[in-house]
């Protein structure tokens, strides 16, 4: 296995570092604790206008 460089180390270790602020992000905000059946049911609520 090819051995990373540091460049490259970094640009994956920044990727990682959004992905998981996204989902401390998501697990605070209004959809925390809801399953992904119910954030589809008031997607699709909202994208008819109910």
């Amino acid at each position: 296995m090819k051995k990373k460089s540091e460049e490259e180390n970094k640009k994956d270790n920044t990727g990682w570092k959004a992905f998981m602020e996204l989902r401390r992000q998501a697990q605070r905000g209004p959809a925390a604790g809801m399953t992904l059946d119910e954030i589809n049911a008031e997607i699709a609520a909202a994208r008819s206008g109910k």
